[in-house]
């Protein structure tokens, strides 16, 4: 008998598949009968759940970054300071990354691909909100600089995968990491501050 838990089950394995198989060939390097074969279904199978393989790719990023954005919830909600938040938001994301790589890499290979046009825009905007909210009132409370919120995102995001990629290449302590994502996060907090 299928129940609502086997087809639950079955598109896990194939996001599970895909995001092992994305991180390994990337895209294009990974047709789906090898991401059927990797979670041990027939290749058919996939299409039922997933109508193409565009299909998958995107719903794959947008259940990461729901899972990603978990992480950072609990600063968004918090009563605390908007340098707090951005700061706790940062250091937050860099430490859900190093605990969860391929989620992380996919996430980077996703934002440098054409897929990310393909996001629909109400899915962007409502995951995207509550930065993006952040960063507009600090701008308009004169704590954040009076640049662009998409430029500022860019900014925040280069420095969010420019320090992941350094850190899992570098054979640093804990406790040197630490110290790094602390440096870092001062440092952004520099470039898009006001200094109030």
């Amino acid at each position: 008998m299928i129940t609502q838990s086997n087809i639950s089950d079955k598109r896990k394995e194939l996001l599970a598949a895909a995001l092992k198989l994305f991180v390994e060939n990337g895209f294009h390097g990974t047709p789906t009968s090898s991401i059927a074969k990797e979670a041990g279904v027939a290749h058919g199978t996939l299409f039922h759940y997933f109508k193409t393989k565009d299909e998958l790719v995107i719903a794959l990023y947008i259940s990461i970054k729901q899972e990603m954005g978990t992480c950072s919830a609990p600063f968004l909600e918090k009563d605390i300071g908007l340098k707090e938040k951005v700061m706790g938001i940062f250091t937050a994301s860099i430490e859900w990354g190093l605990k969860h790589r391929n989620e992380f890499q996919f996430i980077e290979q996703f934002h440098h691909s054409p897929f990310l046009k393909m996001v629909p825009t109400a899915e962007i905007q409502e995951q995207g909100k509550p930065a993006l909210d952040l960063l507009k009132k600090g701008i308009k409370e004169k704590i954040l600089k009076p640049m662009d919120v998409d430029f500022m995102i860019t900014i925040v995001m280069s420095q969010l995968f420019g320090l992941y990629k350094y850190l899992i290449q570098t054979n640093l302590s804990r406790k040197k990491q630490q110290a790094l994502i602390e440096e870092t996060v001062h440092l952004l907090w520099d470039m898009i501050s006001t200094g109030k």
